[in-house]
């Protein structure tokens, strides 16, 4: 399961399978905070922007994590996995790339 931070209540996270190829299990969305470990599916390693409280919580259930530096989002991370796929010839269709969007915004249009 990949989460990151989505405000200061909620989580935003996906999961997914390895085997035999990877696949999607679980789609993108919110879940509030504390929700989150309660939501996990069975034997899951779980990666990214998770605070302490989560990490005691998800290890209860008998769960693991992966946290530390190298799971915090950096543009420079980013930039580094596309500059990869750049190198390898590996390109997408800029028509084709659409955000996702878990929540509306907080802004609306401006009257």
């Amino acid at each position: 399961m990949a989460v990151h931070r989505a405000g200061r209540r909620d989580a935003a996270w996906a999961a997914y399978e390895a085997a035999p190829e990877w696949r999607e299990v679980s789609a993108p969305r919110m879940t509030p905070n504390e929700e989150l470990a309660s939501l996990l599916p069975a034997k899951s390693l779980v990666t990214g922007d998770l605070d302490e409280e989560r990490v005691a919580e998800i290890a209860k259930l008998g769960h693991r994590t992966v946290t530390g530096a190298a799971t915090i989002r950096r543009a420079a991370v980013l930039a580094e996995l596309g500059w990869q796929r750049l190198q390898a010839g590996e390109t997408d269709d800029p028509k084709s790339l659409v955000p996702l969007y878990l929540r509306e915004p907080a802004i609306g249009p401006q009257e």
